[in-house]
């Protein structure tokens, strides 16, 4: 009868999981404490309290344990809510009307609906979850392109928008600071969708130049994920820690054993750990690497740093050519189909390295580098070899130059800088 009816579909309402409570047990399995659930006492039913609050305390993120949990407590589940759940498990906010709103604007949600319309209200079994996290982390994540006039002025007035808004602000730039005046001047800092390639001949600086804007992007609780081809995590830390603390490498690695140095080492260390840095030192095939930032970027991965190009390592290319040209052009396709800002760290070959004409430089390799870089950057070192060398033995700053002679959207140039050797801190010479 309709009284049956009634109280079976409110029993089955009551019993359905929201967004809320997906988005809120994702965020306490995450950091693998109850609390979240415990503070909203009085929410939901007693029963359902407790199921909730069992869940959370008991479950690793584990997406077929918690399907298990639930199945157990008979509260039905679908695929969207796995996906809140996910959303839910990287956010890292105050209060839980934060974590709600982070879910429904994530990433994944918005740009994994055409896996969803498959199973959106479909009953969670371990295949479709299966199926589900491999379709997630694979989708294709590219734009509909849309070819229309009124689809170009929407965008350009996109562009306008962000420049009101910068000023509203009080800023300068629209983009993110890299720490140096005349770079940021030059490119509006560094933006969304933006491929840039830092280039040098070996052992110029190329990768201290971009761990200084690291350094830059970390103070402004950026959220940063650096892939070293060429050395461990360790020593892209000490790095770090180097400029940070004053301390050179060198005395870094003693610090354990001088005791003023130690304690410098202490205040930098405990800075670092609020740091949003993550540092893989073991992925060097191409389809991997992007893999990796397609997870990232849904855990929240603003800006990648790559060192460097020519150690991506891919089967299936057949020359160093076709596989350069490939990677960047993977890299480039990613870096536009995300919300992400790349930063790819190239070797220059030794003709180039010696090239009088600063505008023609290329990266080792393949000359696709360059054309698929939004901006191509290089730094040179302005001093004869026997000056160098004596700089080397003195310890004096070595004086250096940064050379943009790419920019797809805007200004091209030199700026003067100079590297401390001791800490690897470049620093920006005033214009004169």
């Amino acid at each position: 009868n309709k009284k049956q009816r009634r109280r079976h579909i409110q029993r089955i309402k009551s019993n359905t999981m929201t967004e809320y409570e997906s988005a809120i047990i994702g965020y306490a399995l995450r950091i693998q404490n109850p609390s979240p659930v415990l503070r909203l006492k009085g929410k939901f039913s007693e029963e359902r309290f407790n199921q909730l609050a069992s869940i959370a305390n008991t479950v690793h993120f584990d997406l077929v344990q918690i399907c298990d949990a639930l199945e157990k407590f008979k509260i039905p589940v679908t695929s969207h809510d796995l996906v809140v759940m996910m959303n839910g498990s990287i956010v890292n906010e105050s209060g839980i009307e934060s974590y709600i709103l982070k879910a429904e604007e994530d990433y994944a949600t918005r740009r994994s609906e055409e896996v969803l319309k498959k199973v959106f209200d479909k009953p969670v079994t371990r295949e479709l979850v299966a199926d589900l996290i491999k379709d997630l982390t694979t989708v294709n994540t590219v734009k509909t392109e849309e070819p229309s006039v009124e689809q170009a002025i929407k965008e350009f007035e996109d562009v306008q928008e962000k420049f009101v808004n910068a000023h509203a602000d009080g800023k300068s730039i629209v983009g993110l600071s890299t720490g140096y005046y005349e770079l940021d001047k030059m490119t509006d800092g560094l933006q969304e969708h933006h491929l840039w390639t830092v280039a040098a001949y070996t052992s110029t600086g190329k990768t201290t130049f971009a761990l200084n804007i690291v350094r830059a992007l970390l103070d402004q609780d950026v959220s940063v994920v650096f892939y070293s081809l060429e050395m461990s995590r360790s020593e892209i830390y000490a790095k770090l820690i180097s400029m940070e603390s004053g301390i050179s490498i060198w005395n870094l690695k003693r610090a354990g054993i001088n005791e003023q140095d130690y304690e410098t080492f202490k205040e930098a260390r405990e800075k670092s750990k609020n740091w949003k840095l993550k540092i893989y030192d073991k992925k060097n095939d191409i389809q991997e690497l992007t893999q990796s930032m397609k997870e990232e970027s849904l855990r929240g991965g603003k800006v990648f740093v790559i060192d460097y190009l020519q150690n991506i390592a891919d089967s299936r290319a057949k020359s160093e050519y076709d596989l350069i040209t490939n990677a960047v052009h993977d890299l480039q396709n990613l870096t536009l189909s995300l919300d992400v800002s790349t930063i790819l760290i190239s070797q220059i070959s030794n003709e180039d390295s010696k090239n009088t004409s600063m505008l023609n430089v290329n990266a080792k390799g393949s000359g696709g580098v360059r054309a698929a870089s939004d901006l191509f950057l290089y730094l040179r070192n302005t001093l004869k070899e026997t000056d160098l060398l004596q700089k080397y033995r003195t310890k004096e700053n070595v004086p250096m130059q940064l050379v943009i002679s790419k920019h797809r959207h805007g200004r091209i140039g030199a700026i003067e800088i100079e590297r401390e050797q001791e800490t690897g801190v470049i620093i920006e010479m005033p214009n004169v």
